[in-house]
Formats: structure tokens, sequence, C-alpha cells
């Protein structure tokens, strides 16, 4: 999928129903006195309709010979027309008539160009809260379309949009660089951008996720998190940042392995790896906490297992001592008192024979 696809910036797809067709493409009574008194030649006011119905619509002007032929078949109802050749549709587009009527349709809507410096304006603002390029892009359309800014195309947006999250993202390196102490600096380069003894990074021991739930690994994760809180970074070298911008720098120190994060800038190194060990010390706490209680837990469980399975032996060795008791007392009341009914007691316990043998006798 196309990144403007994602994104809210408005186009015109090819399939529009007829009934959205009609319902926002109708010229209103003062649309279409507007219009006819542009021009007296039908052709060109069916032009100025498509130009003026879609800029409407969409927030910046088009070539209208690329405008659906749906779109323009109705617009040409409206007017009492047939619908103009496609040939006549972009002779209109390369006539300096078109930049006349485009001057007067801002008027119309008080709209005014969106030059690139009100644009990168816009999109730093939205930037310093928003983290992903699309989210960006978003938040600047609805900024703009806001204040009465006609959209530029979706190139030149994308461009400015993708330079202010870099020129804001810059910002905040240098921010959270003036904020980390030379001892940090140094805590980093001698114990986070080397290889261990095992022959792996400690960048990627950095990123390690809690392992499987075990006596053994709780030592182990309990270990990893000493080791973590020896980088001893403070919070409040993050207090300028935005959280949402420190959720999206995170994202991005994390994805970048040994090699990549070494050949970084040194304020976005050392600001991203920053970031990042401040997000797995609070990460891995709660990990850890989150093992222990699901350990503990599985050994209550494992426990009541136990003892409901300890329980349940005992009942049904009472119900067979009991059983054999009724079988007993029934060859009693007979009156069978013989080597049978002593050799019934054989197999029970000690007490039971004692008593057994003791009504017996």
């Amino acid at each position: 999928m196309a990144l403007i696809d994602k994104t809210i910036y408005p186009v015109l797809p090819n399939d529009l129903p007829q009934k959205v067709v009609t319902q926002h493409y109708s010229l209103s009574i003062d649309e279409l006195e507007f219009t006819v008194n542009k021009t007296l030649n039908l052709n060109t006011q069916i032009c100025f309709a498509i130009l003026f119905k879609t800029y409407q619509r969409l927030g910046y002007f088009i070539d209208i010979h690329k405008c659906p032929i749906n779109i323009v078949t109705y617009i040409s109802t409206c007017l009492k027309s047939q619908a103009l050749s496609d040939y006549d549709l972009f002779c209109y587009d390369n006539d300096r008539m078109k930049d006349k009527h485009m001057a007067q349709i801002r008027r119309y809507f008080k709209c005014t160009i969106a030059t690139s410096k009100i644009i990168s304006a816009v999109a730093e603002k939205t930037a310093t809260t928003k983290s992903s390029l699309i989210d960006i892009i978003n938040g600047t359309i609805e900024e703009l379309l806001a204040t009465l800014h006609e959209l530029p195309d979706f190139a030149t947006l994308e461009k400015i949009c993708a330079k202010a999250r870099r020129v804001v993202n810059a910002g905040y390196y240098e921010l959270i660089y003036k904020n980390v102490s030379r001892a940090h600096k140094k805590y980093i380069k001698d114990n986070i951008l080397i290889y261990g003894v095992n022959g792996e990074s400690n960048w990627n021991l950095l990123k390690q996720e809690p392992p499987k739930i075990s006596i053994v690994n709780i030592k182990y994760f309990s270990k990893h998190l000493t080791w973590l809180k020896e980088a001893d970074i403070s919070p409040i070298i993050f207090e300028d940042v935005p959280q949402v911008k420190l959720d999206s720098l995170f994202e991005e120190g994390y994805s970048y392995n040994f090699y990549k994060i070494k050949r970084l800038k040194q304020e976005k190194k050392i600001s991203l790896i920053s970031i990042v060990i401040h997000h797995q010390l609070l990460s891995a706490t709660d990990d850890l906490v989150y093992m222990l209680i699901k350990h503990i837990n599985d050994m209550e469980q494992d426990a009541k297992n136990d003892l409901a399975e300890y329980m349940m032996n005992k009942l049904d060795q009472a119900e067979l001592l009991i059983n054999k008791f009724k079988d007993i007392l029934s060859e009693y009341k007979k009156g069978k008192c013989t080597d049978k009914l002593r050799s019934m007691t054989v197999a029970e316990s000690p007490c039971f024979r004692k008593d057994v043998a003791s009504e017996l006798n």
C-alpha cells in the first residue's frame, strides 16, 4: 500500500458511487450563480464548475482532465449539457484562464496558498507530539485545512513532513545529550558499546527479553536487572521530551543493531542508547516482578493440586476401608466368626486390624 493511501490526504477515486457524486458534487443555487457569472461560454462554465467542486471537496486544485468521468458527466448535467471531451478538459488545464479561475475560487472559500514556510512550521509543531511520519502528515493536513490553507501536492507534503520529523528529533537528541552526564557517556562507551566475554555485544545484551519462568532464569534475570541499574540513568534527563516521542525514539534505537548504533552521530547515539537503557530498566523491573508473581502463583497452584490429589487418595483409602468394614460386619452378624473374618483384616492397617480383631474376640 502506498504511503498516501495510509494517510487522510484527500484523493478522488475512480469508482465513486453515483449516490456519493450526487451528494457532494451538486451545485447549490449560490454556487450555480457564481459559476455562470464567471463566463458566458457553457464549456468554460462546466470546466469552472468541475474545478470549483473538486477544490471544495479536496482542498487543492486538480487537472480536471484527470477527474473521474462520472463527476464530469454529473456536473455537466447540472449545467444542462453533455459531458465535455477529454480534449476540452485538457485544453482548459493548459489555458491561462484556469489560473484566473483558481484565484477566484480561493477568494470564494477565503483560502490561501500554503507556502513551504507555513507547511514546515505546521509540520514541526505537529512533529513535537506525533511520532510516525503518517501521523505527522495527517496532523499537518488537519491543521492546514482548519486554518483555510490550500493543501500542497502529496509529494511536497511528504518531503516537508519527513524533514520536520528529522529536525524535531535532532532537537530532542541535542536536549537529551546535554542532560547526560560525562560519567554516563563514559559508561556507555566502556560498558555498552563493547563485546562481552561470550563474544556477544553488550548492546544486544541490553535488549534482552525476559526468559521462560523458572528459578534458574529468575536468578539470572535478577542479575541482568542489577546490571541495568549500574547505568544509573535518571529520568530527569528526559523530562522535557513528550512520552510519545520517547516511545518513538525508543523504537528507533531498539531497531538498530550493534554496527549501526556505533556509526550514528554522537548526540543521536548517546541519546538513543540512554533512552533504550531507561526503557529496558523499567521493562525489566516489571518483567522480573511478573516472573516472581507468576512463579509464586504456579507454586501455590501446584501445592493446591498436590493437596487435592493427597485428599483424593485418602478418600479412596477411607472408602475402601469402609467397604471392607461393612463386609466384616456383615459376616460378624451372621455369626461366622471364623478364620475368614480374621483373614479379611490381614491387608488392612495395624489400627484397623487391632480394632476388628478386638471386636471379633
